[in-house]
This record gives structure tokens, C-alpha cells and sequence, in this order.
């Protein structure tokens, strides 16, 4: 699910380490690098991830704390629960979100359920549009059919913006953070069972 390539500097050995790891796994890695070189700090070379914006996150990392290698680790294996949707709905919500260390990383890992991602929704005008079609399919009489002509799709999707934060990805969708209560609940709940694609 995370993937790190490492060195040490002055020497030009590169140490993949897969994560989730086991213990002996991290140990064996630790161990290869000593062997290049038991001088000079880690250094990461490259990170890949499933996530496709995580190794942008992951910037500051360093891979000779064995608290930040151990949160990762972790990190990694709530990510390799994840299903494709879920993976889709974390990276949104990476970037909707104040992201500052690994333990923000693992908080809205750990929290991916209470996001929603909402389909082809990549501006304030497609977030309006998709916030007035739900309303009008829950009975939420503020935004009849009639009165789309004249309806600021741009404002209303700025407004919901504003209120639940979240982000456009570049899928595009909307990745942003679900509210308790409301029409906005039974709108999510027919989403996550239906998949819908058409707003």
C-alpha cells in the first residue's frame, strides 16, 4: 500500500521497504542499509502509494524515527483496508483537510466513513447543481425545478463548500465531510447504495 525507497547518504544502494511490514520485515530493511553504509542519515528516495496524493504528504518524513516508520507502518495498514472507493475518498479528504503530521494522516484515515464523494462535482457550479437535485429528490422545498432558471448554482455550491469544507479532486469529485442529520444523510445513504453518476 506504501512503498519507500531509501539510502544512505553517500552511498548508492537503494532499500525498498513494503509497508505494511512486519517487525523482522522493517529490521531486515534497517539492516540492509547498515550494511551500505553505517554512516549518514536515511534518506527517502521515492514513495509510492495506492494513494495517489500521499507521497506529497509524506515530504517530511523521516525514515530514521522509528515513531514516524511505526505510524506509517500503521498508516499503511489501515490504507490496505480500504476498497478502491474508500482509497478515492481518502485522498479527497487528505486534501479538504488540515494535514500537518502522521497523526492528522491517520485521523482521516480512520475516519474515511464519515466522508462522502459525490461524482462528477468539480466546481462551486456542479457542487450546486448536485445540492439542489438532492434536495428536490428529498422534498427539501427550497429549490424547486421551476426556479432552476434562476437559481446562483455557483453561490449554493460555495455555501455548501464553505459549511462542510472538503475538496475537488481531479477525478473530478468532491470529497467533503458528511453532517449529522438532515436531508443530506438520506441523500448520502441512496449515494452509497447507488453509486449515482449522473449529477
Amino acid at each position: 500500500m506504501i512503498q519507500l525507497f531509501m539510502k544512505r547518504s553517500g552511498s548508492p544502494v537503494i532499500v525498498p521497504l513494503n509497508l505494511p511490514a512486519s517487525h523482522d520485515a522493517m529490521t531486515e530493511a534497517a539492516s540492509q542499509l547498515d550494511e551500505a553504509s553505517r554512516a549518514g542519515k536515511t534518506e527517502i528516495v521515492e514513495i509510492k502509494s495506492v494513494i495517489a496524493n500521499l507521497p506529497s504528504y509524506l515530504s517530511g518524513l523521516d525514515p530514521d524515527s522509528r515513531t514516524q516508520l511505526a505510524q506509517l507502518n500503521q498508516l499503511s495498514s489501515i490504507i490496505a483496508k480500504m476498497d478502491s472507493r474508500e482509497r478515492n475518498i481518502y485522498a479527497g479528504a487528505l486534501d479538504g483537510n488540515s494535514i500537518n503530521d502522521l497523526n492528522d494522516m491517520i485521523r482521516v484515515a480512520e475516519q474515511v466513513s464519515d466522508y462522502i464523494l459525490i461524482p462528477n462535482v468539480n466546481s462551486d457550479v456542479t457542487l450546486g447543481r448536485y445540492v439542489a437535485v438532492a434536495g428536490q429528490i428529498q422534498g427539501d422545498p427550497r429549490f424547486p425545478e421551476a426556479a432552476w432558471p434562476y437559481l446562483d448554482f455557483a453561490k449554493i455550491g460555495a455555501e455548501y463548500y464553505a459549511e462542510h469544507g472538503g475538496a475537488y479532486t481531479s477525478a473530478p469529485r468532491y470529497a467533503g465531510r458528511k453532517r449529522a442529520g438532515g436531508w443530506q444523510n438520506r441523500i448520502w445513504a441512496n449515494l452509497d447504495q447507488s453509486g449515482c453518476d449522473d449529477w
